[in-house]
Formats: C-alpha cells, sequence, structure tokens
C-alpha cells in the first residue's frame, strides 16, 4: 500500500504540533504557578488534566500526521486510537465530575458536555477518511 502525500498537510501538522504544545505548556506553567489556588477548588485539577490532555493528543495527532513514509489506513487507524483515548479522557472525568453539579448551571454543564465531546470528533472525522 502507498504511503500518504504529507506534503499537503506539512504546514497545517507544524502549525498545529507548535500551537498544541504551547498552549499545553501554558496550562501547566499557570497551573504550577497558582496551584494553591487550583486546590482551593476539588474539581478543578481534573479539568485541568482534561485541558492538558486534549491538547497533548492535538499535539500527538499532529506529530503523526507529519510521520513519513505510513499508509492512509496506518495513518488513519493512528488517528482514530488517539482520538479514542482523548474522548476516554474527557467522558471519564464528565463522569467523575458529576458529583459538582451543584455549582453549574444546567445550562453551564450542557455546554461543558458538548463542547469537550466535540473536541475529540475532528481525529474520528480524520480517521475516516
Amino acid at each position: 500500500m502507498a504511503s500518504y502525500d504529507q506534503s499537503a498537510w506539512q504546514d497545517f501538522g507544524v502549525a498545529a504540533a507548535g500551537a498544541s504544545a504551547a498552549l499545553a505548556g501554558l496550562v501547566v506553567v499557570a497551573v504550577s504557578s497558582n496551584l494553591d489556588r487550583v486546590l482551593r477548588y476539588p474539581w478543578l485539577p481534573e479539568r485541568v488534566g482534561e485541558t492538558v490532555s486534549l491538547l497533548v493528543a492535538v499535539l500527538i495527532e499532529s506529530l503523526v500526521l507529519l510521520a513519513p513514509g505510513q499508509s492512509r489506513v496506518a495513518l488513519g487507524a493512528e488517528m482514530l486510537v488517539i482520538g479514542a483515548a482523548a474522548w476516554a479522557v474527557v467522558t471519564t472525568t464528565q463522569v467523575r465530575l458529576r458529583r459538582h453539579r451543584a455549582q453549574q448551571t444546567p445550562a453551564q454543564r450542557r455546554v461543558r458536555i458538548v463542547a469537550r465531546q466535540l473536541a475529540s470528533l475532528p481525529a474520528a472525522i480524520a480517521a475516516s477518511r
């Protein structure tokens, strides 16, 4: 099976990898410099972990996109596994944080759930192409 032509995705992959790595690093620095504030809220450390996990998933997907010499099927499988892992982290976090529902309005909960679930969708769509 022939490898896919990564040249069309080169610039996008480099930009996405750089942006996601920078954002994940900024989140980690912000949390570590404000750790006492973050730990005051029992739900916030898990939300931080969820956010960093999604950014790291984008970083890994970008690097996989840039890996030379792989087939379209292999790339699709890799993207699907990474997207599924990100979805599992998000879903697990949302289930664990149900006990903190009283701190949010129903509308806030729905927006947060939908937004986080949709964050892992692009990898699944890319894997099917």
